[in-house]
């Protein structure tokens, strides 16, 4: 049985919609493929052409599968977990130890003959921007509270007597500017330099030094969750010679969603 004219032109089509669908439409047909497609379908038995019509969509299916296969492959390596930016909120515990003149109570390095020491209890929050490279800028207020003291050889008991009984400490003007170092992807984990001032203004995940005055520098390890949404970090180390022992860690959550970003 004889293909129509009509019959054969659809039959081009449909092998040529085949193929190009199997191979996720990313293939079309010249015109001298067309033609030859036509040509191909173009005989004395019609049905035989219509089953030719199926296996040449069949074997698009098997070209396509490396194309696809590798498709997948390139999507594997770039699986892990993205470097977040954008806005968080930020909240921060610590406790350390503060060296301290012991007859005048001002901070003075640690590796001071006879310097005393305080315990000092620090909570901050805040915000932080931070940009696609993973830099960015934070304004805080930071809380300080000393523990009370015992009698002391050291510090006078009228000293003594006034750390005890001081109030909160509270800071409203501090930023600390971000910097990565260094970011593994797959584990979500990284570190960043941070260098703390007094003072100054955040512009997004930029600083504005002016009227600031750096007071320490730090680095945090931190590792990211809940789809970018969430960072955990703690402090590794500071430059502050004034600081002794520490634990510090903070949390800091999106402001909206990664996907608003």
């Amino acid at each position: 049985m004889l293909c129509s004219s009509s019959e054969i032109w659809h039959l081009a089509r449909a092998a040529e919609h085949m193929q190009a669908t199997e191979l996720g439409g990313r293939l079309a047909f010249n015109q001298s493929e067309r033609d030859r497609v036509t040509v191909m379908f173009s005989g004395e038995d019609c049905v035989t052409k219509k089953l030719t019509a199926i296996v040449v969509g069949s074997l698009a299916l098997m070209a396509g599968q490396p194309l696809i296969i590798q498709h997948w492959s390139r999507a594997a390596t770039q699986v892990g977990i993205p470097l977040p930016s954008g806005s968080f909120s930020d909240t921060r515990q610590a406790s350390m130890a503060v060296c301290v003149d012991p007859s005048t109570i001002v901070p003075e390095p640690c590796s001071t003959s006879g310097a005393a020491v305080l315990a000092d209890s620090t909570l901050q929050n805040g915000y932080v921007t931070l940009d696609s490279a993973g830099n960015g800028c934070a304004a805080l207020t930071e809380v300080d509270s000393f523990l009370p003291l015992a009698p002391s050889s050291s510090i006078s008991p009228s000293i003594v007597a006034i750390i005890n009984k001081s109030p909160l400490l509270v800071e409203t003007n501090e930023h600390q500017v971000f910097t990565l170092v260094d970011y593994d992807s797959t584990s979500g984990i990284g570190h960043r330099s941070v260098a703390v001032y007094l003072g100054g203004t955040c512009s997004g995940a930029s600083f504005n030094s002016a009227g600031a005055t750096k007071v320490n520098g730090v680095t945090h390890q931190f590792v990211v969750s809940n789809d970018g949404n969430r960072i955990d970090f703690l402090l590794t180390s500071f430059t502050n010679p004034t600081r002794g022992s520490f634990t510090s860690s903070g949390t800091e959550l999106r402001q909206g969603s990664q996907n608003e970003q």
